[in-house]
C-alpha cells in the first residue's frame, strides 16, 4: 500500500519491479453479487448491548450479526452488526473462507 509517505523512487522501483513479472491470460473470476441484508438490530446494539457467542458459519443462519466481516480484497464489509445472517451472505462468508463468525445472544 502506499501512502502520501512513499517517494517518487519508490513508485519507480515498484514500477521496474512489476514489469519483470510474466504476464499470462487473465483468469475469470466469480462475479461478485451485491448483498442487501435485512437490518433487525441497530449496529452499535448488535456491537455493544448483547453479549456475543462465536460459531462456526454454517450455524449462524437466522442469528444476528454481531461482528465486521471485512475480507481483504476486497476490503468491503460483508456484513454489519445487526444484520440478519442468511443463506446468501453465509455462501460469501465462505468464499472467503471464514470458518466462524459472531453472533448476539438475543433471547
Amino acid at each position: 500500500l502506499f501512502s502520501v509517505t512513499q517517494s517518487k523512487e519508490d513508485l519507480d522501483r515498484l514500477y521496474e519491479i512489476m514489469k519483470k513479472i510474466p504476464s499470462r491470460n487473465a483468469v475469470r473470476i466469480k462475479e461478485h453479487i451485491m448483498l442487501k441484508p435485512k437490518v433487525v438490530m441497530p449496529p452499535y446494539e448488535a456491537y455493544f448491548d448483547h453479549p456475543k457467542t462465536n460459531m462456526p458459519a454454517l450455524k449462524a443462519i437466522g442469528k444476528i450479526n454481531a461482528g465486521i466481516y471485512c475480507p481483504c480484497p476486497p476490503c468491503v464489509p460483508l456484513i454489519m452488526p445487526g444484520e440478519l445472517i442468511d443463506e446468501i451472505f453465509l455462501e460469501e462468508l465462505l468464499r472467503y473462507a471464514c470458518p466462524g463468525i459472531a453472533v448476539c445472544d438475543v433471547k
